[in-house]
This record gives C-alpha cells, structure tokens and sequence, in this order.
C-alpha cells in the first residue's frame, strides 16, 4: 500500500514540476492585388512557443513567469485574450490543489498501517491518500486545461495579427483558410477547422499534417524520436520501481535504492519526452505558414 502511494506522490511531483513553461499597432496593408508579400507578413508577426520562449524570426523571449512578459502580446485580438485570462487563471490555481494533494498524500504515510489489521487510523490514512490523490488529480486536470487554452489563445492570437497587416482585400479569404487549414495543439491531441483529432501513440496519428511538408516533416520526426526514447527511459524506471518492493520487505538496502533510482529515471524518461513537444509546437508553426502561402498564391 506504501509502495503504491509513493508512486501517487512521485506521479504528482513531476506533475507540480513540469505544470510550470509590445507588438507594433500600426497597422499597415498588403500591396493590392498582390499577395507575394504574405509570406514576409507571416514570418514577420506569427509566434510560437519553443520550450518557455515566445518565438518568432525575429528571436525569441523568455515567457517570463506567469507569462507576464508576453501578456501584452494577446491585447491585438479580444478572443484570444479572453482565452489566455482563462488559462492564466487555471495556471494559478492549480498549484494549490497539487501542493494540497501532495500534502495530504504525505501526511497519511504514517498513519497506514502495513499489517493485516484494519484500525480506525489505517482507514483515516487511507482516506486522506485517496483525498490526496484525488486533489492532486484536479491540479493536474487544471494543469492541462491551462495548457491547452494558452495555445488556443496563440493560436487566435496569430490569425488576427497576421490580419492586421493584411489588405481588407485578402481579409475574408485569409481568415476562412486560417480557421479551416491550420491547426493548434492540445495536452494529446491538435484541433484542425474546429475537431479535435487525437495525437495517437508517440504522435503517430499527426504524420499526415506533415508528411507532405519537408521542413515540418524534419522537425516532426524530431519529436518521434524524442518520444521513443522518453517513453523507453519513462519505462526502464517504472519498471524498478516495481521490482523494489521485494527489496523494501527484506532487510536488504537494495529495496529503497532501486526504488529512488527508478524514480529517478522515470523523471528523466517524463522529462526527455516533455523536451520534445518543442519540436512539434515548430512543425506545427512551419506547417501553418506553409499551407497558408501556398493556398493564398493561388488565389
């Protein structure tokens, strides 16, 4: 019972660590009648986020904590404000149900007892892990809504900034093909013309948005590669940390060494494949300017 509460709160843990990753107003116009320049708009006012910096071809910057550097980034479209008010919401909240699960989890340890008999405090420790868990659960459910509507609110954020500086000519046609050709990522899936299409296995289910890309493609097989060898990393630790009890019941130190090492190496499997999701946010941001200028050079 120990055994499996301490792999909650080593779940919970990584989930507090890895919870936490002026733009000009004058707005100008497109030549008329000619759309060559679209592809300099793009580069010139789309962003993406590259680990915990706001990226565009002009450099990057850290997004500063609670995002406060990039704030004013968002204030050129009132929706995807109003979206990132919302994920900065959540991102602050959800501390307090991680670090309260946490702590509840800890405080029921030594009040479990691992014998056989079943007391009044043994079932209070029980209770209080499963109150614990559950608490730690919300925190990372807020974690990942947080997540999730930080790069719907990019996402929005991008389409009318790259609208201001297009003519009122292009506008209308440029943003049907911005709301129905591009996409944004979620904690495990991407959202294209407004559905939701799973990410699969390793991200396995994405290859065909990129495929046909060569410079998205590169930086999409990136991320595969990183998350094979995370996710085998993340399992070489699970599995001994599984294989320790056996050394907790002897009196060998064996047992609370294997243990901690798997703890240890399972974080850095989590944390290889949580590096990684910087190549697709960069495949998904190559991807969305490419089929964008194609499909606009041909109007």
């Amino acid at each position: 019972m120990k055994n499996l509460l301490l792999c909650c709160l080593a779940f919970t843990l990584f989930q507090i660590a890895y919870a936490q990753t002026p733009a000009d107003t004058t707005a100008t116009e497109s030549p008329a009648g000619d759309f060559l320049s679209f592809a300099e708009n793009y580069n010139a006012h789309a962003a993406y986020v590259n680990g915990n910096r706001w990226t565009t071809s002009t450099g990057n910057r850290s997004l500063g904590r609670g995002w406060k550097n990039v704030a004013d980034e968002f204030k050129v479209s009132p929706e995807g404000e109003a979206t990132f008010r919302l994920a900065l919401a959540q991102r602050r909240i959800q501390p307090f149900y991680s670090i309260a699960g946490l702590g509840l989890m800890l405080g029921s340890l030594p009040l479990i007892n691992t014998t056989t008999q079943f007391d009044w405090q043994t079932g209070l420790g029980i209770g209080m892990a499963l109150g614990g868990f559950t608490l730690a659960f919300v925190g990372g459910k807020k974690a990942r809504q947080s997540a999730d509507n930080f790069e719907r609110a990019l996402w929005l954020r991008n389409r009318d900034e790259i609208l201001r500086y297009t003519s009122p000519t292009y506008q209308p046609r440029l943003r049907y093909l911005y709301e129905t050709e591009t996409l944004y990522l979620t904690t495990n899936s991407y959202i294209k013309n407004g559905h939701e299409h799973k990410l699969g296995i390793l991200g396995d289910k994405a290859a065909g948005e990129f495929r046909n890309i060569p410079t998205a493609w590169d930086m999409y097989k990136k991320y595969r590669t990183n998350q094979r060898l995370g996710a085998v990393v993340y399992a070489a630790g699970i599995a001994v940390m599984v294989a320790s009890p056996s050394g907790f019941s002897s009196r060998s130190p064996a047992g609370p060494w294997m243990y901690f090492g798997g703890l240890v190496v399972s974080g850095a499997g989590f944390g290889i494949a949580a590096s990684g999701r910087r190549f697709l946010r960069e495949a998904v941001h190559l991807k969305n300017y490419t089929v964008l200028n194609q499909k606009m050079l041909r109007e």
